[in-house]
């Protein structure tokens, strides 16, 4: 539980500086500081455990999404040792579907949502516009909810033209990472990598770099190539920061 908000806290989220939350016996909690320090304090017997913090292993993938302007970082860098929020991975979603520019400049569009991060607005409205994406509730974006790889992969197989939706879905989203071995986008191998450990941004830049290079849904055309065609990429920077990765996929 969230004391200050007064709101429980399902799965994971990101709490800024000054948060208190409640946990029960019957709720373990893991947490990683990233700015920092965070106060643990135990009443009870608890078997407190310190993991070893994530080392980035795919900063030359995210090399290449930047060469291609489709992964930014933030003000301090990558990040690639920080699990990303709802609304991160929602910008991610645009940018593969070569939106994020529509999305900048739609201004006439909102959201209903009263929880969303200024630098996040215009995109969320955007997606929530176009029905490219809901609220956790009828108010709530959920913005700083982090991201679990069956989420993030979700958003990729949507952009391949699959679908979570309807009467006759393409697959859950709560398998996703199953229906992307099904659908060829990544091998059994890739799925037990990224559902190893939490969504770090390191596993993202996996996600989106090698997503590029799957075929849209009935089609043989990649995402990538699809990118270049509606001219979100260019194809001389793609070539040049495709060439600039030398590691072998598993």
């Amino acid at each position: 539980v969230d004391i200050r908000a007064g709101t429980e806290r399902l799965l994971q989220w990101e709490l800024n500086s000054g948060a208190y939350v409640l946990v029960t016996e019957r709720a373990p909690l893991g947490f990683t500081p990233v700015l920092g320090s965070a106060e643990l304090m135990v009443s009870g017997v608890f078997e407190v455990v310190r993991g070893a913090p994530y080392e980035a292993k795919y900063t030359d993938l995210a090399d290449a999404l930047n060469q291609m302007k489709l992964f930014l970082g933030t003000n301090t860098g990558y990040e690639l040792d920080r699990v990303p929020c709802r609304d991160e991975g929602l910008v991610m979603m645009l940018r593969l579907l070569g939106l994020e520019q529509q999305a900048k400049e739609a201004s006439e569009v909102s959201h209903p949502f009263t929880d969303v991060r200024a630098w996040a607005d215009p995109y969320i409205a955007y997606a929530y516009a176009n029905q490219l994406t809901n609220g956790t509730s009828a108010t709530e974006f959920s913005s700083t909810m982090l991201l679990a790889p069956e989420q993030y992969m979700t958003f990729l197989l949507r952009a391949l033209g699959y679908t979570d939706s309807g009467s006759t879905p393409d697959f859950d989203y709560r398998d996703a990472l199953n229906a992307a071995v099904r659908f060829g986008v990544i091998s059994q191998s890739e799925a037990d990598m990224l559902g190893s450990t939490p969504l770090y941004r390191d596993k993202m830049v996996y996600i989106s770099y090698y997503g590029l290079f799957a075929k849209l849904k009935g089609t043989d055309t990649t995402l990538l190539e699809d990118l270049i065609r509606r001219g979100a990429v260019d194809r001389s920077t793609a070539d040049a920061a495709i060439a600039a990765v030398t590691r072998t996929r598993p």
